[in-house]
């Protein structure tokens, strides 16, 4: 038995298959009055015409309702670009500076001024520093105490008596006097050994240096003499009048006066040992080192950090612009795609030709479009969004930010010798 298909198609032999009909809730088209649905006619192409035109004009209202979103987005990356370059600026600036480049050179030159030591480094320091100020301190405070008694007890002044606080000042100048004697023994007495070891080493590579004074130390000794006889002589008159009130005591006043000047001695000479100004240099030339890596590292981290930012932002912008794209592009196509399911039902085709293969208007069967303006999807209005992300491009920041940290990370370097 032969029959013919719905859509006129050819000639089938065997069973006769007849379409079932299948609800389709979601018709575009409205085919009331329709006879014939195997030839489309021009009402039809005018249906399919309307629909498009309205998935078209859909796509550009959104498109036209995500400029403020991308507008937002826009600011955004011209913000974070603007913190990144700010940063970059500091590093840079930073490396003009070349606070790094003269901490490696006092760090070399330490370096190099100490090679030649060898066991004996001129750089350790005998005493500890901190030491030498807690002794000084402690002697300062017995011998201000100690003399401001001794003024109050031969002046006879009473606790009620301007005086007997004035009593105190000579006590207080004379521990001045004992850092300055430390300080000063301590500078002749570091020359002084200096020298002897220079001349018995007979070092090349060491000279002397030319803008070094040489050791004086009749000065300091004289000085540091006078300051703990003046302490010792009071000594001597505080154990007389103790030993007015103890007989016993009188007997024992060398000792008294001894124990009372060895605060004093020991504060004068824990500063003297203490002064070693190779181990002063070595320390600060440390300490510039640490505090230009300290300084390059807070300006290097902040500039990546804000060029991660700036990264985070810029790929929101891209897929703000992508999303907006494609749901312009989805409307025109689910459009498309109901009319062919419709052609389906139908049996039949249209004049239109689908699917797209540029989001604008089809083209009839074959036909070249045509140079009047058809409905197309102003994707136009996402080229300043593009621009702005071809503009502020993230790598072109980090190929400056990586020449920059190269360039400063390049000053902490030794140069080759």
């Amino acid at each position: 038995m032969t029959d013919t298909r719905e859509n006129g198609g050819t000639p089938m032999s065997g069973t006769v298959q007849r379409r079932i009909p299948v609800p389709y809730p979601h018709r575009t088209l409205n085919l009331a009055g329709q006879t014939d649905l195997a030839q489309p006619d021009e009402r039809l192409g005018d249906l399919e015409a309307a629909a498009l035109l309205r998935a078209f004009a859909a796509g550009n209202a959104s498109l036209i309702s995500a400029q403020d979103r991308l507008n937002a987005v826009c600011d955004e990356v011209v913000e974070t670009s603007r913190a990144v370059q700010l940063s970059i600026d500091s590093v840079l600036r930073y490396k003009s500076i070349g606070r790094a480049a003269l901490a490696r050179d006092a760090a070399d030159a330490v370096a190099r001024r100490h090679a030649q030591d060898g066991p004996e480094d001129r750089r350790r320091r005998p005493m500890w520093r901190w030491l030498s100020w807690v002794t000084v301190g402690l002697a300062a405070v017995f011998d201000t105490t100690f003399v401001g008694n001794l003024v109050q007890r031969i002046l006879g002044a009473g606790p009620g008596s301007l005086m007997y606080y004035l009593a105190y000042l000579p006590g207080i100048g004379m521990a001045l006097c004992l850092l300055a004697a430390g300080t000063v023994l301590g500078e002749h007495l570091f020359r002084r050994r200096g020298r002897i070891n220079h001349r018995g080493t007979r070092s090349r590579l060491t000279p002397w240096p030319d803008d070094l004074p040489p050791p004086r130390l009749l000065g300091p000794v004289l000085f540091t003499v006078l300051i703990v006889g003046l302490l010792g002589t009071g000594a001597y008159v505080r154990a007389v009048l103790a030993g007015q009130s103890f007989a016993r005591l009188a007997s024992l006043q060398p000792m008294f006066v001894v124990l009372l000047l060895l605060l004093s001695i020991s504060a004068i000479a824990v500063k003297a040992l203490s002064h070693n100004p190779y181990a002063d240099r070595a320390k600060d030339a440390r300490l510039l080192v640490e505090r230009a890596t300290r300084e390059s590292t807070a300006l290097v981290e902040q500039a990546r950090e804000s060029l991660a930012g700036h990264t985070r932002t810029w790929i929101r912008l891209k897929s703000t612009v992508a999303s907006a794209e494609g749901n312009a592009r989805r409307v025109v196509e689910q459009a498309c795609a109901r009319i062919l399911e419709d052609r389906w039902h139908r049996g039949a085709g249209g004049p239109l030709q689908l699917p797209l293969a540029v989001p604008r208007w089809p083209r009839e069967n074959n036909e070249p479009y045509p140079e009047s303006a058809l409905p197309v999807l102003e994707f136009e209005l996402l080229d300043y969004a593009r621009g702005i992300a071809r503009r502020y491009h993230p790598e072109q920041l980090e190929q400056t930010l990586g020449d920059a940290v190269t360039a400063l990370h390049a000053q902490f370097e030794l140069p080759a010798r």
